[in-house]
């Protein structure tokens, strides 16, 4: 039995609310409503408990005071004071509820049924809507994101689903169900022809893998099990990668073939212009806010929709110069690092979740290499998975001593 005591589902319906609307656009009002909702509900019950001291506090208040002071030289001003809000002041709002609010496994799981009702509901609307137009069609009436936000939700949504399909204290009733909306969320983002979301997934399979299975690899059987699982993974992700490039690019492929059309993307004269203005200002940057140079970027590389470095690490050392890159960089790894600190604890729970934090971060790397996606609903969904992880195993771990004292004290009383 566990020592800790679950939260109420009335205790939890903002914050359940709030993740299963985040794969549906234009909800941005009662996003925001539900946020609040959930801080004030989270903030007094931090007042009112003890509490294990949220994960990488103090990289992230640095991150957020360099962004904060780059206003104040922002070529942008307003702006930059938008992205702030936005991007760091929602963002921290919802890792910090989600953190205070989360507990056990039955708060993981009445979260993780909210978000499954979310992406089945997205997923079948995409799915109806593409039949319908023959095409990914975005817009004020359609109630799914575009291309690369869409695939991006369902890449971090896919995997909160790793960690509730291959743990059964987690498993979400009737597991068929979850089968289903996984299904129907990876049929919906195959539709967005979106390549870099399959490298991204097949990272985090197979760091999800290795790190739930680290002891089972003492072996030389297992090892080899293990690397074999890996191959298959980075194969079915490498293939998926080509298929989606040569579909998108099918005139151009048959001419030049795939690994060309690669090398030619559109991405790597944005990246060449993205460094070139980073060295201009290195030290201060240009303003917080991954589109602060969004006019020069489209006036120089011709393209309306390359409007940013299309890359999270040069969209912030342009952001915030060098200081803002390497408090960035440090508040990755201070989380990396706790989710480390989960996955080497004896409870399998436990080291679930930090596995489950680990293969949520490796997404969002390879997923950030060549875009910056993990903005607006899709930084609330991932901080909010940190977060809910991180707050339940870091408060399992301090109640280990007591539930194996009671577990001690029954086996004594029987």
């Amino acid at each position: 039995m566990s020592a800790i005591p679950s939260r109420t589902w009335r205790t939890l319906l903002p914050a359940c609310l709030l993740i299963a609307i985040l794969p549906l656009t234009h909800t941005i009002a009662l996003r925001l409503l539900l946020l609040a909702l959930t801080l004030g509900i989270a903030l007094r019950a931090w007042m009112r408990e003890s509490h294990p001291p949220l994960p990488a506090r103090g990289f992230l208040a640095l991150w957020a005071a360099i962004a904060v002071a780059s206003l104040a030289w922002s070529v942008d001003r307003e702006y930059s004071s938008g992205e702030v809000i936005n991007e760091i002041g929602y963002a921290m709002a919802a890792y910090f509820s989600f953190y205070a609010l989360g507990r056990t496994e039955h708060d993981i799981r009445r979260l993780m049924f909210a978000l499954l009702a979310g992406v089945g509901v997205a997923s079948a609307f995409a799915i109806v809507n593409f039949v319908r137009a023959d095409d990914w069609l975005t817009g004020k009436s359609i109630g799914i994101g575009d291309r690369n936000a869409f695939s991006t939700t369902i890449s971090l949504a896919s995997v909160a689903f790793m960690l509730v399909l291959t743990n059964r204290r987690l498993a979400l009733a009737p597991p068929l169900f979850a089968w289903l909306v996984l299904a129907l969320g990876l049929i919906a983002a195959t539709l967005t022809l979106n390549r870099t979301m399959w490298p991204a997934l097949g990272a985090a399979a197979i760091v999800y893998l290795l790190a739930c299975n680290a002891k089972r690899l003492q072996t030389p059987r297992n090892r080899l099990v293990g690397a074999l699982l890996v191959v298959l993974i980075a194969a079915i992700s490498t293939t998926q990668f080509f298929l989606t490039t040569k579909i998108r690019r099918s005139e151009q492929s048959a001419a030049q073939g795939v690994v060309t059309t690669v090398i030619n993307d559109e991405r790597v004269p944005i990246w060449k212009y993205a460094l070139q203005r980073a060295t201009d200002r290195p030290l201060t940057g240009f303003g917080y806010g991954r589109g602060i140079l969004r006019k020069d970027f489209r006036a120089n590389i011709g393209n309306e929709l390359a409007w940013h470095a299309h890359n999270v690490f040069l969209n912030q050392v342009i952001s915030g110069g060098i200081p803002g890159l390497a408090a960035y960089c440090l508040m990755l790894l201070a989380l990396c690092s706790a989710f480390l600190r989960l996955v080497r604890q004896q409870d399998s729970l436990v080291r679930s979740l930090g596995a489950f934090g680990l293969a949520l971060l490796a997404c969002m790397f390879v997923r950030s290499l060549a875009d910056d996606t993990i903005v607006r609903e899709n930084a609330l969904l991932f901080w909010s998975l940190a977060g809910m992880a991180l707050g339940t195993g870091m408060r399992r771990i301090d109640s280990l001593p007591s539930m194996a004292a009671g577990s001690s004290q029954s086996a004594a009383a029987r």
